[in-house]
């Protein structure tokens, strides 16, 4: 049996989402195009990095960045919903050995760490009305676990 893909976890999870749950948790499951053309956006480094995915859905935003950068990069993803966060695990460890999913809202888990990629799946719940990354400091007033120097479109 070969294992799925990326896109093809990230498709069968956002079939399997009902237009009410999509709605109500505000899940909207990032094409892997888009995910690519957004990871692309990122300044290519030759150090490992630290990604956090808030909102993860299916893992793909964070796991098309960690297969575009150094090896020993480390990715925390933090999804509410059980079946996505192990579609965002499935996606993450094809790419990544250094991965935590935690399945709680973002709004339930504080951080102590700093992060040089930060993606934001839940950016309509969080108000913001830019594209999945985001390079906006006052984003992130309140959360003063993420490095906002450190954050980059």
């Amino acid at each position: 049996m070969t294992s799925k893909t990326i896109a093809q976890i990230r498709n069968e999870a956002a079939a399997s989402l009902s237009p009410e749950r999509q709605q109500q948790w505000e899940q909207f499951l990032t094409p892997a195009p888009v995910a690519e053309q957004a990871a692309s956006l990122f300044t290519p480094t030759c150090n490992p990095v630290r990604i956090l995915d808030l909102g993860s859905g299916s893992g793909i935003l964070s796991a098309v960045t960690a297969k575009r950068s150094s090896h020993g990069s480390s990715v925390v993803a933090i999804e509410q919903d059980p079946a996505l966060a192990a579609d965002s695990e499935a996606s993450l460890r094809q790419v990544c050995d250094d991965v935590e999913v935690i399945n709680k809202s973002i709004f339930d888990v504080l951080l102590e760490s700093s992060f040089d990629r930060v993606s934001i799946g839940q950016w309509r719940r969080m108000r913001c009305h830019h594209s999945a990354f985001v390079d906006e400091r006052r984003l992130f007033q309140g959360f003063p676990q993420v490095d906002a120097e450190q954050v980059q479109s």
